[in-house]
């Protein structure tokens, strides 16, 4: 303990005897007062010391005012190439008191012409109202109502205020003015003193006629009885089909439907539509061949407010058109409008090409058909003959089938030759349709006859540019 107490005091002492080394002196910054000068090339060390007594120095200079400008001749001097003083004269503010108002007994009589032309037009134009009769100005929906607008505003203008601005935005559900028919839920509402209109708070339907009645009796605020014409009717909007679709669990092109997935036809149209409604407008007819439609009997589903489902348990045979027809009187004029679909057509060839051998495909050839193949009729449809009428072997080996393309390859011929492709009636589709002949050339009495040119070896050669396939890949690197 004793050692640690020494140890303190030496520490103590040794701080005390290098601070009397030093001067601090009264500027903000220390410096060694040493009176030798030494030569380094390191910067002086230098310390802050924070000044309270100069810091807190308060100014208590006062603040004068500026001196009072005197009105008068101001001298503005400039130097000039001769040396001289040119002096401006700028006149300066007169004394308030020399300011005086001047009053006058007489009233003067001032007219704006504007205002004065106004009002003497003003009264001609009420002379002539007062002999013209109160009639209906504007009213409105004029034409149909927009389709995507459902709670549409009916209005009426009258050609003179009919009520006070007292009865402005007061709202009712009946009205001893206007009536509309077919009732419909929504407001009554003054927004001017001759502007009544109608608010629907029910979603309208743009097939149905409204008509607006102005009531017999309604009397302007000057005492006139309502004249003219007093009802007025919206036009039906013409009903549009934007989309249509066959209902399937697959897809499948519109006009190529399997039978099996005949059975319903969803239908969207461009506004809201009652199924009930629909149905009666309505029809549905399937057509085979060129022949007169034969109807359907058809039941409608609601599936959204624009958006109906047709089905029907009528079966729809192969190669039949299914159509849609939906008659609407539109403002005394029938609007027809219609959609359709087809089931699968016949089963036929369509064309074929050949290529070069690639892989193990030798001399391929490629046929198109209408519809996807029943690979197992492929054997039995198809024969192949030489020039010579000698039939060449043809095996499970020999084709390929991909949906509606059948590859035949690896025929025993040579090239530039040509031989026979025979697909007789026996060829099938997955339908179990048997392939239907169209007139052509190519067509025998049992089937189709291709001609097939074999096509000579290819003879080109491709050099890569990039990568480890270049030809210079394979000779040995020498630095050039």
């Amino acid at each position: 303990m004793k050692k640690i107490v020494l140890l303190f005091i030496s520490i103590l002492a040794f701080t005390s005897v290098s601070c009397k080394k030093e001067k601090v002196t009264t500027n903000t910054y220390t410096i060694d007062s040493s009176p030798e000068v030494k030569t380094s090339s390191k910067t002086p060390k230098t310390a802050y010391v924070f000044n309270e007594e100069e810091f807190f120095t308060l100014d208590y200079s006062p603040y004068e005012p500026e001196p009072e400008s005197k009105a008068g001749k101001v001298s503005l001097f400039s130097p000039k190439a001769s040396g001289k003083k040119v002096e401006s004269i700028v006149p300066g503010l007169r004394k308030l008191s020399e300011y005086k108002t001047s009053y006058s007994t007489k009233k003067t009589e001032f007219k704006f012409p504007e205002v004065t032309k106004m009002a003497e037009g003003s009264d001609s134009l009420n002379k002539s109202k007062k002999d013209e009769p109160f009639t209906v100005s504007d009213w409105g929906p004029k034409a149909s109502i927009p389709s995507d607008v459902r709670f549409p505003s009916f209005y009426v203008l009258f050609s003179e205020p009919v009520v006070a601005l007292a009865s402005v935005g007061q709202e009712a559900n009946a009205s001893d003015y206007v009536s509309i028919s077919p009732a419909i839920k929504g407001n009554f509402r003054w927004n001017g003193t001759s502007l009544l209109s109608f608010e629907t708070t029910e979603a309208v339907n743009p097939m149905q006629v409204y008509t607006i009645t102005v009531k017999d009796g309604v009397k302007s605020i000057s005492g006139k009885t309502i004249s003219g014409e007093k009802s007025f009717s919206t036009e039906a909007a013409s009903l549009k089909i934007i989309w249509s679709e066959p209902q399937t669990p697959h897809f499948f092109d519109r006009n190529e439907i399997p039978p099996e997935y005949a059975k319903a036809f969803r239908v969207q149209f461009n506004y809201p539509v009652n199924a009930e409604e629909l149905k009666k407008i309505s029809t549905l007819k399937k057509y085979a061949g060129g022949g007169a439609g034969i109807p359907v009997s058809f039941n409608i589903n609601q599936d959204m407010i624009d958006t109906v489902t047709y089905t029907w348990d009528d079966y729809i045979d192969f190669g039949m058109l299914v159509e849609l027809e939906v008659t609407q009187e539109l403002n005394g004029k029938k609007n027809k409008i219609s959609t359709n679909f087809s089931t699968l057509s016949d089963f036929v060839y369509n064309y074929n090409n050949t290529s070069y051998t690639y892989g193990k495909y030798t001399n391929p050839v490629k046929i198109y058909f209408s519809h996807p193949l029943n690979e197992p009729s492929v054997l039995e449809a198809i024969t192949v003959k030489k020039d010579s009428g000698e039939k060449m072997p043809f095996t499970k080996d020999n084709f390929e089938v991909h949906g509606s393309r059948l590859t035949i390859f690896g025929l025993p011929v040579s090239f530039h030759s040509t031989y026979t492709i025979h697909i007789s009636t026996k060829l099938k589709d997955v339908y179990g349709r048997k392939l239907h002949l169209v007139e052509s050339g190519k067509n025998s009495e049992n089937g189709i006859d291709i001609v097939i040119e074999v096509p000579g070896a290819e003879n080109r050669v491709r050099y890569s540019n990039s990568g480890v396939k270049m030809l210079e890949s394979y000779f040995p690197h020498r630095t050039v």
